[in-house]
């Protein structure tokens, strides 16, 4: 009995023993498969991420190897306005007297120089102060010479101090008449010194106050022109401004001088070169922006309009970052990717992806955010890459 027993716990001893010595065989063998399923893995995406490239395919590509670089990036706020003109070099036209448009001698676009005609009026008013000049101007020249007689006599005591008077009166108000009426003359720009008692004209021109292009005209032949109705309006673009809008936040981080670069619709992102000179004292209680108003200082090198619209972006810091030519960045499901050359010999290159982090792209440099994993002599594809990661 005593026999069996302890026979009986032997063989629970060796099959609990055995069943422990399977339980760790395959306990190891899970491990191992486990560990190999892992290596496999991560050789996997290795050889995933490694391209080998034969020296054919780099020069028939037009492959071309670079460095990391440093340089100066800017931080910028961003606007939106027009292109303009200062206020000196837009004159809008008018007529004092008004009349009848008898004939337009421009059109709209047309290069005009300053004192230029443009427009002549008709009216019978102009015919009636021309006469009206001409009469006080000769009654003027009498009172005058009968002023000055009586003048001389009354030296000798010969005229009377009244008839001096009377004289004297009658001088100062033909010639504040004849003065006003040369002053309305100038007004509609007749010069009193041209007219003639046997060349008296039946109308007048409006002369260009300023050179530059006719960008309005308002009137056309035949139509009666009231004094305070406008007629035309010239604007000179040989000084050209953006005038912006920037909203309250950003108002404190800009100055007078910053530089600004403009963005036309067809022309990219830093077409136009201009500098702050004026920031507004008052914020638009709608939007909530301030005026701001930066000189173009290459306006010649684009055919720009004014009124066009332009974006901008007003650069107010410079950082320093590491970049890449912007074609060795490629945007492969909206992450970006570099090809690091690993491997270099005479027939071939060995190639690893490398997703990046990427900041601004600014005349064709690309920031590289994240390159803390790169060694300071890495070298990279940075052109014709693009078909390899695709």
């Amino acid at each position: 009995m005593n026999t069996f027993h302890l026979l009986n716990q032997r063989i629970f001893i060796i099959n609990r023993s055995g069943c422990l010595a399977i339980g760790l065989l395959l306990l190891v063998t899970s491990c191992m498969n486990e560990n190999t399923e892992k290596t496999d893995s991560a050789t996997e995406i290795a050889l995933q991420n490694k391209i080998t490239i034969s020296r054919k395919q780099f020069v028939e590509a037009n492959m071309e190897i670079g460095s990391l670089r440093d340089t100066m990036f800017s931080r910028y706020i961003t606007s939106n306005g027009y292109v303009g003109v200062p206020v000196s070099n837009k004159a809008t036209l008018g007529s004092f007297m008004g009349g009848n448009v008898s004939e337009i001698l421009v059109q709209t676009g047309q290069r005009v120089n300053k004192g230029q005609s443009l427009i002549r009026i008709q009216n019978v008013e102009f015919i009636e102060l021309q006469r009206d000049y001409l009469e006080s101007k000769a009654e003027l020249n009498n009172v005058q010479m009968v002023y000055e007689r009586l003048k001389n006599l009354a030296g000798d005591n010969i005229s009377s101090q009244k008839e001096l008077q009377q004289a004297e009166m009658d001088y100062t108000m033909t010639g504040a008449r004849t003065k006003a009426l040369e002053e309305k003359l100038r007004l509609i720009q007749v010069d009193p010194k041209t007219l003639d008692v046997n060349d008296i004209k039946p109308e007048y021109s409006l002369y260009a106050p300023i050179s530059g292009f006719v960008s309005n005209i308002y009137v056309s032949p035949g139509a009666w022109l009231n004094a305070e109705n406008q007629t035309m309006e010239l604007i000179n673009t040989d000084v050209l401004f953006l005038y912006l809008e920037v909203f309250e936040k950003d108002i404190t981080k800009i100055r007078t001088g910053m530089n600004v670069k403009g963005s036309l619709p067809d022309y990219g992102s830093n077409s136009l070169d201009a500098t702050i000179e004026t920031i507004g004292k008052q914020i638009d209680p709608l939007k909530r922006t301030v005026g701001v108003v930066a000189r173009i200082n290459n306006a010649e090198e684009y055919p720009l309009v004014y009124g066009m619209f332009a974006g901008a972006r007003i650069l107010y810091e410079d950082y320093q970052v590491s970049f890449l030519p912007e074609d060795a960045v490629v945007d492969v499901d909206n992450q970006n990717f570099v090809l690091l050359v690993k491997e270099e010999s005479s027939d071939r290159l060995v190639c690893e992806q490398h997703e990046v982090r990427i900041g601004e792209t600014i005349n064709g440099m690309t920031e590289i955010i994240q390159n803390q994993g790169f060694a300071q002599n890495a070298r990279f594809i940075v052109k014709g890459g693009f078909q390899l990661m695709q």
